[in-house]
């Protein structure tokens, strides 16, 4: 039988210093086990900052295509560096499957298809 975690009302099996992975995680990042970890949840005033922030032409190809736009962007939002630049990554796939199914005159449901058979071009 595995032993269970040392918070009280929990009884997930501990993995790591007597806490369930859930109860290790609260405490290896706050200090204390039963604190809950602050979250951030993407809004579209969000989303919008980060579109709006513009890659540097000479360095698309790189990961640090964003620069200090989107650092500074990030910082105001209290999110990572990289997750402004995944979130704004996958608005921009999303925005291109839009263009491509409505090019196309796919249903909604079809996009993802229609971008993968026809590419990001906007020329579709």
């Amino acid at each position: 039988m595995q032993e269970l975690c040392k918070i009280d009302e929990c009884m997930k099996a501990r993995i790591a210093k007597g806490y369930c992975p859930a109860h290790y995680k609260r405490w290896r990042e706050t200090g204390d086990p039963l604190t809950p970890i602050k979250t951030f949840r993407w809004t579209p005033e969000a989303d919008d900052m980060v579109m709006a922030a513009e890659p540097c032409p000479k360095e698309l190809n790189s990961a640090m295509a964003y620069g200090t736009e989107i650092r500074q962007v990030a910082d105001k939002l209290g999110v990572s560096y990289h997750a402004a630049v995944q979130r704004r990554a996958a608005l921009v796939r999303e925005a291109r499957a839009r263009d491509a199914a409505a090019a196309l005159g796919t249903p909604e449901k079809d996009r993802d298809r229609a971008l993968w058979e026809h590419g990001p071009s906007s020329s579709v």
